[in-house]
């Protein structure tokens, strides 16, 4: 489902308490264990630009798992078309500290590193030790030759969890904190949609009120929250955060091994959403990163953070999805085996930034750059009861005695709201003007109501 907005959103400012620096974390109840190493600086620089990433989008050596998210079907294919998308998107990372040793993510024009922060409860030694999990689950992401999202321009948020004191774990309570933090940095800082990436859980079975409450306030924020299904081959509901996977806008990821079948160390069950690649995930070298240089990630930890490159990707292509909507896009699109594995399959095969689906729907070429379809239009009446939006559509394909529906069962509607949140179908009519150029024009005509009215096309593969 793609959908296209008539005319600018309206940001909207929230107020609210931010939580920086050291905060006070409540509710510890259990510990993340994560082996972690402290960060090397003394691995050589190289040039940024001299990362070979074809320009048209393709990975030709991407390694297994990301090939997968491609095509899972294909078990032999090792080479990855990203999406090049348009509209920038926030990820916010909770997880170790991310470093940028050998500033090995400038190569990555997309990326932005724009917050490092820490949590940390009373008592806890301040700074930051571990570094490596985080920094390769961002690499997973958004690393220049080994991100999923290599293609979407995505602003990090990074929420440091793991105290020195602790010995490589943390608590539910940290987690906690870091989540509200998130939810409210994105409250106070409206603009790119957001996700928030847990790629965590807890080892031993439990429940922890306060995170929970967390996590939904996060979703009810518009923030997507994704988390890792655990990796104790065990049912997902008896973890958490993975437990909270059965909520809307909650997306729990199981992780696959090479087969296709379920990892054997992950968790599995009702609360799991759908399943990524998790058997030694190509990363980069954190300790010698330089171009062809790789290590390898395995567990359920890898597979979120795959997950996440396509919701970031899928999230770019749709910026207006609420998190429920996000959700369900990538659980109806992935691969139907024995798991159900997310799929990030080629979308902007010119990379132009412009889903294919689009293109082609507006009489554009979608192998062609150049070639990009004008933005609707839209004018009011003299005495603004109605407003008209003017487009064109694919005239091969447009069907006058079924406009809705395109010849080869793609299907579209007009939708309409008051306040950018609450869409209906609009009501109105639709005239049909002159072809040329092999475009149709099209004009709808809707009445327009209270002190604003919003336009949006929603476009629906067949």
């Amino acid at each position: 489902m793609i959908r296209l907005h008539s005319n600018a959103l309206l940001s909207l400012f929230a107020t609210g308490l931010a939580l920086h620096g050291t905060c006070f974390a409540q509710g510890d109840y259990a510990r993340f264990p994560l082996p972690a190493k402290p960060v090397n600086n003394s691995a050589p620089v190289f040039e940024p630009g001299s990362i070979p990433v074809v320009p048209t989008g393709e990975l030709t050596d991407s390694g297994w798992a990301l090939a997968r998210l491609n095509d899972a079907s294909d078990l032999a294919a090792t080479s990855y078309v990203f999406p090049e998308t348009a509209t920038p998107v926030r990820l916010y990372l909770i997880d170790t500290a991310v470093s940028n040793p050998s500033s090995w993510f400038d190569a990555n024009a997309n990326l932005s590193i724009a917050e490092l922060n820490t949590i940390r409860s009373a008592g806890d030694t301040p700074g930051s030790t571990y570094f490596e999990h985080g920094t390769k689950m961002l690499s997973i992401i958004a690393g220049p030759e080994s991100g999923g999202a290599l293609g979407t321009p995505i602003e990090l948020i990074n929420y440091d969890i793991y105290p020195p004191n602790l010995g490589g774990q943390t608590t539910t309570g940290r987690l906690a904190a870091a989540v509200n933090e998130a939810w409210v940095h994105h409250a106070l800082n409206p603009g790119p949609p957001g996700v928030i990436c847990i790629p965590a859980g807890s080892t031993t079975a439990g429940v922890d009120p306060i995170l929970e409450a967390a996590i939904l306030d996060a979703v009810d924020e518009g923030l997507t929250v994704i988390v890792s299904a655990g990796n104790s081959d065990d049912v997902a509901a008896d973890y958490i955060p993975s437990a909270y996977g059965s909520n809307d806008g909650v997306i729990c990821v199981g992780a696959t091994d090479t087969s296709n079948d379920k990892l054997d160390v992950s968790n599995f069950g009702s609360a799991v959403d759908f399943y990524s690649p998790g058997e030694n995930v190509r990363t980069m070298d954190f300790a010698t990163p330089a171009p062809g240089n790789y290590d390898d990630s395995y567990g359920t930890s890898p597979a979120t953070a795959l997950a996440t490159a396509a919701a970031l990707a899928n999230l770019s292509l749709n910026p207006d999805f609420t998190p429920a909507e996000l959700e369900t896009a990538l659980t109806e699109g992935a691969f139907e085996g024995s798991e159900a594995i997310v799929q990030l399959p080629p979308s902007d095969s010119d990379g132009d930034g412009r889903h294919d689906l689009v293109e082609s729907f507006f009489g554009s070429d979608p192998l062609d750059a150049s070639d990009q379809p004008a933005s609707p239009t839209v004018a009011t009446s003299s005495t603004a009861a109605s407003i008209d939006m003017n487009f064109t559509v694919d005239a091969s394909r447009f069907n006058p005695a079924d406009p809705y529906t395109l010849t080869d069962g793609t299907t579209w509607k007009v939708l309409s709201s008051s306040n950018l949140d609450s869409w209906g179908d609009a009501t109105g009519t639709l005239s049909v003007g002159s072809t040329s150029g092999g475009k149709t024009n099209l004009t709808f005509t809707a009445s327009a109501s209270g002190t604003a009215t919003f336009l949006r096309i929603e476009i629906n593969e067949p």
